[in-house]
């Protein structure tokens, strides 16, 4: 995968950002909203690459289900 760089801060660290209709046209060119975890500016990328930073950060910062983790003492 080439790697992909922030245009405002030089950061390879991104997430998917909220679609928003005005970025059909974008769709349709292959490429989805992302947004720097750095400096939060969102901009384009292929849409392959986009969803390969979805899979990186699934599981980081997800909330309880209030489950008890297995090696917790009660």
């Amino acid at each position: 995968m080439p790697q992909s760089i922030c245009h405002s801060c030089g950061s390879s660290s991104f997430r998917l950002s909220r679609f928003r209709r005005v970025d059909l046209g974008r769709l349709l060119e292959l490429q989805y909203p992302v947004r720097c975890r750095i400096c939060q500016a969102r901009q384009f990328l292929f849409v392959l690459t986009a969803f390969a930073f979805r899979r990186k950060g699934k599981n980081k910062g997800k909330r309880g289900n209030g489950a008890m983790p297995e090696n917790h003492a009660a």
